[in-house]
């Protein structure tokens, strides 16, 4: 038999109306006759409340309709890859949050770029002049960016650091900078340099690089030279 008859003939044996039924079970009336004219199958849910009420086993319930139980299996197979999809999504996704908060937790730090990993520094122009610009290119990972190129004039020569930090989205491995506006911001001028190198140094080793000893080692490269 049928569930969708076996419903009816139960109900209709408990001398039960569709909207009553339907309330004992917490469905609509709508429900309860899509089920009996086979045009929908009750669920596992609504399958316990009906073997309850009428007194039948959920075996045989269950045994009555294969095609129904096809359809739960279905639902518990999809329910299956619907957790190992959400899953697969949350991993990458912690990833990135916890990668995210990591760099707003570093978000203050700044760090030199050491020479090996400027891949590019020249010059816009051979002789240093107001229109002179620095431009260059370095090496980065993934989740750094260009902050800024510190500058420090000291003894006619023009010490160079390129500075990097923390930054997962908008990030550079470029820079640019006009060396005479530079210069000017320090109270320098451009007829006082005579050679323009780029440094790297640890400031953990040093305190504040404007109070470094010329007799103090540090690796540089020379950009220009007069």
């Amino acid at each position: 038999m049928e569930i969708s008859e076996m419903l009816k003939e139960k109900r209709k044996e408990y001398q039960l109306t569709q909207e009553e039924l339907a309330e004992k079970i917490f469905v609509s009336n709508k429900t309860i006759s899509n089920w009996e004219n086979d045009k929908t199958k009750p669920d596992i849910e609504s399958l316990i409340l009906l073997a309850k009420l009428f007194d039948l086993s959920l075996d045989n319930l269950l045994l009555e309709e294969s095609e129904m139980v096809k359809a739960m299996n279905q639902d518990i197979h999809r329910g299956r890859n619907l957790k190992k999809i959400l899953l697969l999504v949350s991993i990458p996704l912690i990833v990135i949050i916890l990668l995210l908060s990591w760099i707003t937790y570093k978000g203050n730090h700044l760090s030199i770029v050491p020479l090996n990993d400027v891949e590019q520094i020249e010059l816009s122009t051979k002789n240093l002049n107001k229109e002179t610009e620095i431009k260059g290119k370095v090496k980065l990972k993934p989740y750094e960016s260009v902050a800024f190129v510190d500058t420090v004039v000291k003894n006619k020569m023009m010490y160079v650091m390129i500075h990097k930090k923390p930054q997962l989205i908008g990030n550079t491995n470029e820079f640019i900078f006009s060396l005479n506006e530079k210069l000017q911001s320090d109270h320098h001028y451009i007829d006082q340099i005579e050679k323009i190198v780029l440094t790297y140094y640890d400031t953990r080793e040093v305190d504040g690089f404007t109070n470094f000893e010329l007799t103090q080692s540090f690796p540089e490269k020379v950009i220009w030279k007069k």
